[in-house]
């Protein structure tokens, strides 16, 4: 059992077998699972290709439906005796009534989907009806009415009717009633039954695939229309805003079970959204369903006339039939292609086992050729080694002495380089003194400029206290004149009063001026002491600044020749380093010399163990193909 199990022991024909086995069924098995894959993304696009086109076609017909009867609405709101009927008065109306009412009739005859006809006044009230119990009515609750008395072409939400006229599902086209100057005197309606609606989209069943099937919702999100589940219709895919709800349920849309059915929730989130927006998105999409309890793929389409949207569904099961039918050709073809494959296996092996002869023949020879050549090999070898180890003795010593001048020159160009930086930092040091001392004589300069302006501002500090004595002189003479103005007004009694006044304003003047000449004084006495400080100060900075000049000077004398001998040392140091590297390049040449007699040397003997290597080698696989071939062959 293990010998059967171990693949190397088993014959060659048989192995041929396998070998063709294998390289065929791994192929066949990529590219089977390869086209599966292919064909059922091609089965899927034909699918969604085929929902698409047949929510388009449904679609087509809806819209088609809703536009026959908006027409048919607008046609009966121009009739010359309709408008004529709206604008008359109530008595007029009673002689005309007859008229009204056998036109409705004659638009209502012809069509058993109509369920009936009627016309408005302009407040919502039917005055004309093929339904006997809506006259007198108001329907101005129903925002569909509002919306067409206010002027516009209307269709309403599929709805329940009243008691009076069945409660059957229903839908009204409204159109409003224009006189000449379009002026709305009224409306016209025509009520068709839900359940023509209905046959039109349960006519799509099955047309894209087994068990396919439409549903059309309202722009709440509510069901209005299934084509086979008649259970499900009324009933919202989500939780519908509760005002919208409780609007539905004051209206009585679907009679007195309004507010239990819309209770009665049967979620499919992706539809629920796509009826609520604007502009549903038109490509395939997946979802839940609550009617077949199955995962469906489909596509939404919304109708041009109502905002109404269809969604057009199809389960993803019905889609395996085709793709295990595909598998198994696949499968069966594989099957084929593997048994011709192991025939040809057989009838080729036959062939190769003739060959295993020749190729034993061909190993006995090559092992005894083998064998003289590997002696040969082993004389060469043991010559080139002895050669190789002298060579690689005197290259190691050339190498030592490459080294040692090689760490010569490197420390001589390391103390080239530092004498250099040293020269170059002499200079920068040297030219740093110099420009300090240009900057010492520039802030000597300035200290003498700044020592002869404060003199200047002494001299006109003496200058303003001149002016001061001055001003104080002239204020006191004013005291003194308004003093004698004021007893010369006291004689001249009351003829002398205006000029007291003039007489005190110039003592009150006089008595300013003093007090502010005292407070310049003592102003111009702080600046005096200030000013004296500050020449004092200059002059202290001038002797300082002298001082520095001539240290500086000193300095820069001092650093002139050291970097003098700097320079002449980093001379000597570089003559250094340029011999130091003749020398090393002297060396390079006599080390790339040996290095290239070791390199020819070691080549040789590289040489001549690839060729031992190759006939032991060479023997061994004569060896081996011997037992190869006497395994295969028995």
């Amino acid at each position: 059992m293990k010998t059967l199990l171990n693949i190397r022991h088993w014959p060659l024909r048989f192995k041929v077998v396998l070998l063709l086995f294998i390289s065929s069924a791994l192929p066949l098995a990529l590219l089977g699972t390869i086209e599966f894959y292919y064909a059922r993304a091609q089965v899927l696009a034909n699918t969604e290709a085929l929902l698409t086109a047949r929510g388009d076609e449904v679609e087509g017909k809806l819209d088609a439906f809703h536009g026959m009867y908006q027409r048919a609405s607008k046609r009966v709101s121009t009739l010359p005796d309709v408008v004529r009927y709206a604008e008359a008065s109530a008595a007029e109306r009673a002689k005309l009534a007859p008229v009204a009412d056998r036109l409705l009739a004659l638009w209502k005859e012809p069509d058993a989907n109509i369920r009936g006809l009627a016309l408005l006044d302009s407040r919502g009230e039917v005055i004309a009806a093929t339904e006997r119990p809506l006259l007198g009515l108001s329907l101005a609750r129903y925002g569909f009415v509002r919306k067409t008395l206010d002027g516009a072409v209307t269709i309403s939400d599929l709805h329940i009717s009243g008691a009076e006229t069945g409660a059957t599902p229903t839908i009204a086209y409204l159109a409003p009633i224009k006189d000449r100057r379009q002026q709305v005197q009224g409306v016209a309606v025509i009520w068709v039954r839900a359940s023509a609606l209905w046959k039109v989209v349960a006519d799509g069943n099955d047309k894209a695939g087994e068990k396919s099937f439409g549903v059309l919702f309202d722009h709440f999100g509510v069901r209005i229309a299934h084509s086979y589940s008649q259970e499900i219709v009324f009933t919202p895919a989500g939780r519908l805003d509760p005002a919208a709800a409780e609007a539905m349920v004051a209206e009585q849309r679907f009679g007195e079970r309004t507010r239990q059915l819309l209770d009665n929730v049967r979620p499919f989130p992706e539809q629920f959204q796509r009826a609520q927006e604007a502009n549903p998105e038109r490509g395939v999409f997946r979802g839940f369903a609550p009617v077949n309890q199955q995962w469906n793929i489909g596509v939404a389409r919304r109708l041009d006339n109502v905002p109404w949207t269809l969604f057009y569904m199809v389960p993803e099961i019905s889609l395996e039939a085709p793709i295990a039918e595909l598998f198994q050709r696949i499968s069966l073809l594989t099957g084929v292609v593997l048994l011709l494959a192991v025939t040809a296996g057989l009838w080729i092996a036959r062939g190769i086992v003739g060959s295993v002869k020749l190729v034993a023949e061909v190993a006995e020879s090559l092992g005894s050729c083998s064998a003289e050549l590997s002696a040969s090999v082993a004389q060469i070898a043991a010559s080139t080694n002895e050669t190789a180890t002298a060579v690689s003795q005197a290259t190691t010593t050339v190498e030592q002495v490459k080294q040692t001048a090689q760490l010569a020159t490197d420390k001589a160009k390391l103390v080239a380089e530092s004498a250099q930086k040293t020269v170059e930092i002499s200079k920068s040091g040297r030219q740093a003194t110099e420009g300090s001392v240009e900057s010492m004589h520039r802030i000597q300069e300035q200290m003498e400029s700044i020592a002869d302006s404060i003199v200047r501002l002494s001299e006109q500090g003496q200058a303003i206290g001149e002016i001061i004595a001055t001003v104080n002189d002239l204020a006191e003479q004013s005291n003194l004149l308004a003093v004698n103005a004021a007893i010369e007004a006291a004689k001249a009694g009351d003829q002398g009063k205006g000029f007291a006044v003039v007489a005190q304003e110039v003592k009150s003047l006089a008595e300013q001026s003093k007090q502010a000449t005292a407070q310049v004084r003592a102003i111009l006495s702080d600046i005096q002491k200030a000013t004296g400080g500050a020449v004092m100060a200059t002059e202290q900075g001038s002797k300082a600044v002298e001082a520095g000049v001539k240290l500086s000077a000193e300095v820069g004398e001092s650093i002139r020749v050291l970097a003098e001998n700097i320079a002449e040392a980093a001379r000597a140091v570089t003559q250094i380093a340029v011999s130091a590297q003749q020398q090393l390049v002297g060396m390079d040449q006599v080390a790339l010399a040996m290095q290239n007699i070791k390199q020819a040397s070691a080549q040789n003997a590289a040489s001549t163990q690839q060729t031992g290597g190759a006939a032991q080698n060479l023997n061994e696989m004569g060896q081996r193909l011997k037992q190869l071939v006497a395994q295969y062959w028995t």
